[in-house]
């Protein structure tokens, strides 16, 4: 693996989350991309809400872009720390991961249409098993963000 998140391998990650969904009964929209925040691969169940499908964009955005997962920064704003909600294209909404590759986050993937719990549990399941298939990627657990030299939230 050359350390990029491919096409190949976002279409990958929506195929093992969209499996997952289904085994739960759930319908989502599922969005991969890359560190810039530039949709890779996107995929939705014919019986997803629309509004899920932007949802699932931003929750891949936000994750990518803050490096961490969503799930984290919405307990945050359950206690209290509203600041999240004034951040331009931030969708603090449990669902959303960092996909890392080589200890960098190379990109994010979003899950949108089920519970939020649900959502973030199908998030990391893609990008778990993924690399239980032996590609290196990994993801982030929603307690613990990768190394970052920001502070965007401190």
């Amino acid at each position: 693996m050359s350390g990029l998140l491919t096409g190949e391998t976002a279409c990958a990650l929506i195929a093992r989350g969209l499996s997952e969904a289904a085994g739960q009964g759930q319908a989502v929209a599922i969005a991969v991309v890359d560190a810039g925040g530039h949709l890779l691969a996107f995929q939705r169940h014919v019986d997803t809400m629309f509004s899920a499908n932007e949802a699932a964009v931003a929750k891949a955005r936000t994750a990518a872009g803050f490096r961490r997962a969503t799930a984290e920064m919405q307990s945050k704003l359950e206690q209290g720390r509203t600041a999240y909600l004034s951040l331009p294209g931030c969708l603090p909404l449990a669902g959303g991961v960092p996909v890392v590759i080589d200890g960098h986050v190379r990109g994010g993937l979003g899950v949108s249409g089920a519970p939020s719990e649900r959502d973030a549990a199908i998030a990391q399941f893609a990008v778990a098993e993924l690399a239980a298939a032996g590609v290196s990627q990994t993801a982030i657990p929603a307690t613990q963000s990768p190394e970052r030299t920001d502070d965007a939230d401190e």
